[in-house]
């Protein structure tokens, strides 16, 4: 279901409010060369890092992947996890883009 999302869901939204205010960092906890398959199998445009001895993950307590986070320009987290699932990431990011 994650890849399905990362598909139909995060590359629109991507292509749509990527740039200055939006960017998206993917962290998987492959090898660096599954990760760069990974990302040009699936056509991904933003920065994905391979964490694969889980310093990124141990130092933020990510406990699942895929982890969704919405941080904003200040560092802070705003959404995460479940608040960010099905269409809502792009509502809270609509809003959060108004803001700013």
């Amino acid at each position: 279901p994650c890849i399905k999302d990362i598909r139909e869901k995060y590359i629109k939204l991507y292509e749509q409010y990527g740039g200055e205010k939006f960017e998206i960092i993917g962290i998987g906890d492959d090898p660096e060369n599954r990760i760069k398959e990974f990302t040009m199998q699936n056509n991904i445009p933003w920065i994905m890092i391979s964490d694969s001895k889980r310093k990124i993950q141990e130092s933020y307590r990510v406990k699942f992947f895929p982890g969704l986070y919405l941080i904003n320009p200040e560092g802070i987290i705003i959404a995460k996890g479940n608040e960010l699932k099905k269409d809502k990431l792009e509502l809270i990011l609509k809003k959060c883009l108004m803001e700013l």
